[in-house]
Protein backbone atom coordinates (compact mmCIF):
# COMPACT_ATOMS: atom_id res chain seq x y z
CA UNK A 1 0.00 0.00 0.00
CA UNK A 2 1.40 3.50 -0.65
CA UNK A 3 1.54 6.49 1.84
CA UNK A 4 -1.21 8.35 0.15
CA UNK A 5 -3.87 5.11 -0.12
CA UNK A 6 -2.56 4.11 3.67
CA UNK A 7 -3.44 8.46 4.56
CA UNK A 8 -6.86 7.88 3.03
CA UNK A 9 -7.62 4.54 4.21
CA UNK A 10 -6.41 5.11 7.87
CA UNK A 11 -7.00 8.74 8.95
CA UNK A 12 -6.96 8.32 12.31
CA UNK A 13 -3.61 6.67 12.47
CA UNK A 14 -2.46 8.90 10.17
CA UNK A 15 -3.55 12.18 11.89
CA UNK A 16 -1.99 10.86 15.53
CA UNK A 17 0.96 10.36 14.10
CA UNK A 18 0.79 13.34 12.08
CA UNK A 19 0.66 15.29 15.50
CA UNK A 20 2.76 13.83 17.71
CA UNK A 21 5.19 14.75 14.95
CA UNK A 22 4.47 18.13 15.00
CA UNK A 23 4.76 18.36 18.91
CA UNK A 24 7.66 16.58 19.26
CA UNK A 25 9.35 19.18 16.56
CA UNK A 26 7.43 22.26 18.57
CA UNK A 27 9.17 20.81 21.96
CA UNK A 28 12.60 20.49 19.99
CA UNK A 29 12.66 24.15 18.98
CA UNK A 30 11.33 24.78 22.53
CA UNK A 31 14.24 23.79 24.05
CA UNK A 32 14.21 20.04 23.53
CA UNK A 33 12.18 17.04 23.93
CA UNK A 34 14.28 15.59 26.75
CA UNK A 35 14.47 19.02 28.81
CA UNK A 36 11.98 18.54 31.72
CA UNK A 37 11.33 21.85 31.92
CA UNK A 38 9.92 21.62 28.29
CA UNK A 39 7.99 18.60 28.81
CA UNK A 40 5.97 20.10 31.36
CA UNK A 41 5.48 23.29 29.73
CA UNK A 42 3.92 20.89 27.27
CA UNK A 43 1.92 18.87 29.77
CA UNK A 44 4.09 16.36 31.02
CA UNK A 45 2.19 13.61 33.35
CA UNK A 46 3.69 14.74 36.33
CA UNK A 47 1.81 13.83 39.56
CA UNK A 48 2.48 17.15 41.94
CA UNK A 49 0.67 19.19 39.52
CA UNK A 50 -1.57 17.22 38.81
CA UNK A 51 -2.76 17.21 42.72
CA UNK A 52 -2.56 20.96 41.93
CA UNK A 53 -5.67 20.54 39.82
CA UNK A 54 -3.76 19.84 36.27
CA UNK A 55 -5.70 16.85 35.43
CA UNK A 56 -5.53 17.80 31.56
CA UNK A 57 -1.66 16.16 31.75
CA UNK A 58 -3.34 12.69 31.58
CA UNK A 59 -4.51 13.21 28.36
CA UNK A 60 -1.69 15.88 27.08
CA UNK A 61 1.18 13.22 28.10
CA UNK A 62 0.22 10.63 25.47
CA UNK A 63 1.30 13.18 22.55
CA UNK A 64 4.91 14.12 24.08
CA UNK A 65 7.59 11.96 23.51
CA UNK A 66 11.28 12.33 25.44
CA UNK A 67 13.75 11.68 22.89
CA UNK A 68 13.52 10.69 19.03
CA UNK A 69 13.69 7.05 19.39
CA UNK A 70 11.32 7.47 21.86
CA UNK A 71 8.96 9.24 18.78
CA UNK A 72 10.34 6.60 16.40
CA UNK A 73 9.22 3.57 18.60
CA UNK A 74 5.70 4.76 19.58
CA UNK A 75 5.32 5.66 15.47
CA UNK A 76 6.49 2.26 14.17
CA UNK A 77 4.03 0.55 16.60
CA UNK A 78 1.45 3.10 15.38
CA UNK A 79 1.54 2.21 11.93
CA UNK A 80 1.91 -1.68 12.49
CA UNK A 81 -1.13 -1.64 14.65
CA UNK A 82 -3.06 1.07 13.91
CA UNK A 83 -4.35 0.17 10.40
CA UNK A 84 -5.67 -2.98 12.05
CA UNK A 85 -7.18 -1.45 14.74
CA UNK A 86 -8.63 1.44 12.55
CA UNK A 87 -10.16 -1.53 10.20
CA UNK A 88 -11.66 -3.66 13.20
CA UNK A 89 -13.46 -0.77 15.20
CA UNK A 90 -14.05 1.71 12.57
CA UNK A 91 -12.91 5.60 13.18
CA UNK A 92 -14.78 6.23 15.87
CA UNK A 93 -14.18 3.47 18.37
CA UNK A 94 -10.38 3.27 17.61
CA UNK A 95 -10.62 6.70 18.07
CA UNK A 96 -12.18 6.66 21.68
CA UNK A 97 -9.91 3.65 22.53
CA UNK A 98 -7.24 5.56 22.04
CA UNK A 99 -7.90 8.45 24.20
CA UNK A 100 -9.13 5.95 27.03
CA UNK A 101 -6.20 3.71 26.72
CA UNK A 102 -4.23 6.13 26.89
CA UNK A 103 -5.97 8.41 29.44
CA UNK A 104 -5.83 5.68 32.11
CA UNK A 105 -2.23 3.88 31.18
CA UNK A 106 -1.10 7.93 32.59
CA UNK A 107 -3.28 7.45 35.44
CA UNK A 108 -1.87 4.12 36.03
CA UNK A 109 1.77 6.29 35.61
CA UNK A 110 0.27 8.86 38.17
CA UNK A 111 -0.56 6.32 40.87
CA UNK A 112 2.68 4.30 40.63
CA UNK A 113 5.29 6.97 39.88
CA UNK A 114 4.53 9.94 41.72
CA UNK A 115 7.64 11.62 41.23
CA UNK A 116 8.12 10.74 37.85
CA UNK A 117 7.83 13.18 34.77
CA UNK A 118 6.41 10.94 31.78
CA UNK A 119 5.14 10.73 28.70
CA UNK A 120 4.62 8.61 25.21
CA UNK A 121 2.12 7.28 22.80
CA UNK A 122 3.11 3.71 24.27
CA UNK A 123 -0.05 3.55 26.65
CA UNK A 124 -2.54 3.76 24.29
CA UNK A 125 -0.69 1.85 21.77
CA UNK A 126 -0.44 -1.15 24.52
CA UNK A 127 -4.67 -0.43 24.38
CA UNK A 128 -4.73 -1.11 20.91
CA UNK A 129 -2.68 -4.16 21.30
CA UNK A 130 -5.20 -5.31 24.24
CA UNK A 131 -8.06 -3.89 22.08
CA UNK A 132 -7.11 -6.71 19.21
CA UNK A 133 -6.35 -9.45 21.35
CA UNK A 134 -9.65 -9.80 22.64
CA UNK A 135 -11.22 -9.67 19.20
CA UNK A 136 -8.62 -12.14 18.21
CA UNK A 137 -9.19 -14.47 20.61
CA UNK A 138 -13.13 -15.14 19.10
CA UNK A 139 -12.05 -14.48 16.01
CA UNK A 140 -11.21 -18.24 14.52
CA UNK A 141 -9.21 -16.32 11.24
CA UNK A 142 -7.40 -14.02 13.90
CA UNK A 143 -6.14 -17.38 15.36
CA UNK A 144 -5.31 -19.81 12.76
CA UNK A 145 -3.28 -16.64 11.51
CA UNK A 146 -0.91 -16.92 14.45
CA UNK A 147 -2.23 -13.01 14.98
CA UNK A 148 -3.00 -14.08 18.66
CA UNK A 149 0.43 -15.75 19.62
CA UNK A 150 2.33 -13.25 18.11
CA UNK A 151 0.13 -10.75 19.56
CA UNK A 152 1.06 -12.27 23.35
CA UNK A 153 4.80 -12.13 22.92
CA UNK A 154 4.95 -8.58 21.74
CA UNK A 155 3.53 -7.89 25.41
CA UNK A 156 5.31 -10.46 27.21
CA UNK A 157 8.58 -9.32 25.24
CA UNK A 158 8.11 -5.67 26.19
CA UNK A 159 6.86 -6.51 29.38
CA UNK A 160 9.93 -8.08 30.02
CA UNK A 161 12.02 -5.21 28.24
CA UNK A 162 10.24 -2.84 30.73
CA UNK A 163 11.17 -4.63 34.04
CA UNK A 164 14.69 -4.72 33.14
CA UNK A 165 14.99 -0.81 31.87
CA UNK A 166 14.75 1.75 34.57
CA UNK A 167 13.51 4.61 31.65
CA UNK A 168 10.62 2.55 31.04
CA UNK A 169 6.91 3.00 32.20
CA UNK A 170 5.36 -0.40 32.61
CA UNK A 171 2.56 1.00 35.09
CA UNK A 172 1.49 3.00 31.62
CA UNK A 173 1.51 -0.01 29.64
CA UNK A 174 0.07 -2.76 31.97
CA UNK A 175 -2.37 0.27 32.40
CA UNK A 176 -2.84 1.11 28.64
CA UNK A 177 -3.40 -2.87 28.09
CA UNK A 178 -5.85 -3.32 31.12
CA UNK A 179 -7.79 -0.69 29.31
CA UNK A 180 -7.54 -1.64 25.76
CA UNK A 181 -8.64 -5.65 27.05
CA UNK A 182 -12.13 -3.72 29.10
CA UNK A 183 -12.39 -1.79 25.67
CA UNK A 184 -12.26 -4.25 23.21
CA UNK A 185 -14.17 -6.49 25.74
CA UNK A 186 -17.07 -3.60 25.60
CA UNK A 187 -17.09 -3.07 22.15
CA UNK A 188 -17.56 -7.20 21.39
CA UNK A 189 -20.75 -7.10 24.21
CA UNK A 190 -22.24 -4.60 22.23
CA UNK A 191 -21.23 -6.54 18.73
CA UNK A 192 -21.17 -3.40 16.89
CA UNK A 193 -18.44 -5.01 14.58
CA UNK A 194 -18.47 -4.52 10.98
Amino acid sequence: MDLKTYVKTFPVTCSLITLIVIVFLMMTLAGGSTNEGVLLRFGANYAPLIQKGEYWRLVTCNFLHIGFMHLALNSVALIALGGMAETLFRRFKYSVLILLSGFFAALTSYMFHPNSISAGASGAVFGIVGAILITALRNQRFRASGLTSSLVFLVVINLIFGFMTDYVDNAAHIGGLVAGLAIGGFYRVIGRFD
